[in-house]
């Protein structure tokens, strides 16, 4: 069985021989060695290539198709769990300093408030 290994070998002995320039001999056994089974090796790739278009990629797309879903939503509700938990953590730390702020206020005597201006503003 003739196997790429053989037109790897007889290409890489055609090349030293002809070092890489153009041959006007075609009746060099290698050259019409690589041309023979250079028609294998296309229909042998395009075999392979049609197979698993036909056979393996469906299956793993729908696959792919599910888990990129199933990514989408995990980091859809992770996301939005994240966000309230740190958006209520914020309004909650508002809240207390916005009572802090009017606590103090409170305590501060009304003739003084009414001497500083800024004090006067909030």
């Amino acid at each position: 069985m003739i196997s790429i290994d053989d037109y790897i070998r007889a290409a890489r002995s055609f090349l030293v021989v002809n070092g890489m320039k153009g041959t006007k001999n075609f009746d060099d056994d290698r050259l019409r060695f690589m041309e023979a089974i250079q028609f294998d090796i296309i229909n042998a790739l395009q075999t392979i290539d049609s197979i698993i278009l036909q056979s393996h990629l469906p299956a793993r797309n729908s696959l792919a198709k599910q888990l990129t879903i199933a990514l989408y939503v995990i980091s859809v509700a992770v996301l939005i769990a994240v966000y309230s938990v740190f958006f209520s953590r914020l309004v909650a730390e508002r809240d207390y300093e916005m009572i802090t702020v009017v606590r103090l206020l409170h305590m501060v005597p009304q003739s003084d408030m009414q001497s500083n201006l800024a004090l006067l503003r909030l």
